[in-house]
């Protein structure tokens, strides 16, 4: 997750420290698959291997759009006032 925060501070033209922030997340987060997927038969029985991460993945992706609705009329009303005031960024 650091990583992926790090990704924040790359700019126009600064392909390969993005290209290498990119993977060393992707590095991270498979990681911390093989732990989940390690610890999963423990907490659901062999018929729910399956269900169990689909109703996880789920429930994330909905609190992920719902995150993203909250957020995003915040970033569009500053974006104007933003513009309106003149401010060159």
């Amino acid at each position: 997750m650091g990583v992926t925060a790090l990704l924040c501070f790359v700019t126009k033209g600064d392909v390969s420290i993005g290209r290498l922030f990119n993977i060393l997340a992707e590095v991270g987060y498979r990681a911390g698959q093989v732990f989940y997927n390690g610890i999963l038969p423990e907490i659901a029985s062999g018929d729910e291997v399956g269900r169990v991460p689909g109703n996880g993945w789920a429930i994330g992706s909905v609190g992920g759009i719902v995150c993203l609705l909250i957020v995003l009329p915040i970033i569009i009303l500053l974006k104007r006032v933003i513009h309106r005031s003149g401010c060159p960024w």
